[in-house]
């Protein structure tokens, strides 16, 4: 997987494009891949809820209701499980 630009870090989610999403009905779970200082690969994963407005219009959001946690534990678990079969396949990383 290709680097991350050094100007990009976990505040630009929305600029880069995510190694993979998972979504079910109007949550998703994008795993973005990211490099540390110390040239280390990472994971993170960004979360969000789309919404429309009275108006029609999309919006996102990290608000979930009750009825939505089992989803997003649905979309968490494929993104965990995502992120921990790319670690398993790559090789080990100096501390």
């Amino acid at each position: 997987m290709p680097k991350e630009t050094p100007e990009a870090d976990d505040a630009t989610d929305s600029k880069r494009s995510p190694v993979t999403t998972f979504r079910h009905r109007t949550i998703s779970a994008s795993v973005f891949e990211n490099t540390s200082d110390k040239d280390r690969a990472y994971f993170s994963v960004s979360i969000q809820n789309r919404y429309k407005d009275k108006e029609g219009a999309w919006h996102n959001s990290s608000n979930f209701m009750r009825d939505e946690l089992p989803v997003l534990e649905h979309v968490t678990r494929q993104a965990f499980a995502f992120i921990h079969e790319q670690e398993a396949n790559r090789p080990a990383q100096d501390e």
